[in-house]
């Protein structure tokens, strides 16, 4: 924890001399998870996020795009023992992506995300049920589309790969999402 407030801290103070951009952001996401439970079948569910976004200008048309998110990554299981089981992970997100701008009003970024995991909620339909083993830092890698459409209001879209296991039995999850970015000046 202390490697991200001194993280935005230094930011923050970058800020005088670099034309740091900063954007509160909100979206959504669709994922898809793998499960080595024997005939269980898993299906896509829909999640949000939410939070700031920075972009710090390293050289010509480089940067590095971070910030903190909060992130709900939601996913079901069907045919168990137990039933239909219901997952909500709740994360921080601190992207450390790379962010190359094609133009002032576009650009296409890549790289990790650390992810902390905040609420692991598991509900199931026939048993009482609860998370087993869930990774308590998780580090998906993000590819996405940066644009705005006005100077102040922008948006994303990206992939996310999150390899490995999540928890027990819940591995590999895929994510497509969109977000708008309102920028602040």
């Amino acid at each position: 924890m202390k490697f991200l407030f001194v993280l935005f801290l230094s930011l923050f103070s970058l800020s005088a001399s670099a034309q740091i951009e900063f954007g509160v952001t909100a979206g959504f996401r669709s994922g898809e998870i793998e499960t080595d439970i024997q005939y269980a079948t898993t299906s896509g569910r829909t999640g949000i996020h939410a939070g700031v976004l920075a972009y710090l200008p390293i050289q010509d048309n480089w940067g590095l795009r971070s910030g903190f998110l909060y992130t709900r990554r939601p996913a079901m299981i069907d045919n168990t023992l137990s039933g239909q089981v219901d997952i909500q992970y709740a994360y921080f997100d601190v992207p450390a992506t790379v962010l190359i701008k094609f133009a002032d009003y576009a650009g296409a970024f890549a790289g990790p995300v650390i992810a902390f995991n905040q609420s692991r909620e598991v509900s199931c339909s026939l048993t009482n049920c609860s998370a087993q083993d869930v990774q308590a830092v998780v580090m998906p890698w993000q590819l996405g589309l940066n644009f705005r459409f006005l100077p102040s209001v922008g948006a994303e879209m990206f992939y996310e790969y999150l390899p490995g296991e999540l928890s027990a039995s819940v591995s590999n999850m895929r994510t497509v999402g969109a977000s708008v970015i309102f920028y602040l000046e």
